[in-house]
């Protein structure tokens, strides 16, 4: 988890041309993101780690079992099952799921993130977004920049 987090903070700082708002990383009081105001470059830097993040784990263990002449495919498990944890929506939660997360992280494990589609277009719906709009905060729709 701690190696995501670490992704996510490299896809924010390449992202440091956007001009990210600072006062979501609010660590005075211990906490990472500050749930109260929740910005969409934040957000869109996880959705955009949740799609990298499965492509470096699987390339590192493409390398691995080429390198080992096959021994790697006994990683393979672990590797799934890392590259599912990756891609698990975060942006969604970090937004808010207005009490439907179960709802909305069945639907994307159900659909492999919207077959890799959604993820994208969610992180650049979220770099569109204007800041003081919340139409993406506590929203509990599975495609949430498609309007009701």
């Amino acid at each position: 988890m701690d190696e995501l987090f670490n992704l996510s903070l490299d896809c924010s700082h390449l992202l440091s041309s956007l001009n990210a708002n600072p006062e979501c990383f609010d660590l005075s009081d211990g906490t990472i993101f500050n749930e109260d105001s929740p910005s969409y470059q934040t957000a869109a830097a996880l959705a955009f780690a949740e799609t990298i993040a499965p492509m470096i784990i699987y390339t590192g263990w493409t390398l691995l079992t080429t390198v080992t002449w096959g021994f790697g495919f006994i990683l393979l498990p672990g590797a799934m099952i890392l590259s599912g944890l990756a891609s698990s929506p975060y942006h969604r939660h970090y937004l808010g799921t207005n009490d439907h997360r179960f709802k909305i992280e069945a639907l994307y494990c159900l659909t492999s993130n919207g077959f890799g589609v959604i993820t994208v277009v969610d992180g650049i719906m979220l770099l569109l977004a204007e800041e003081g709009d919340s139409h993406y905060i506590e929203n509990d729709s599975f495609i949430m920049w498609m309007d009701d």
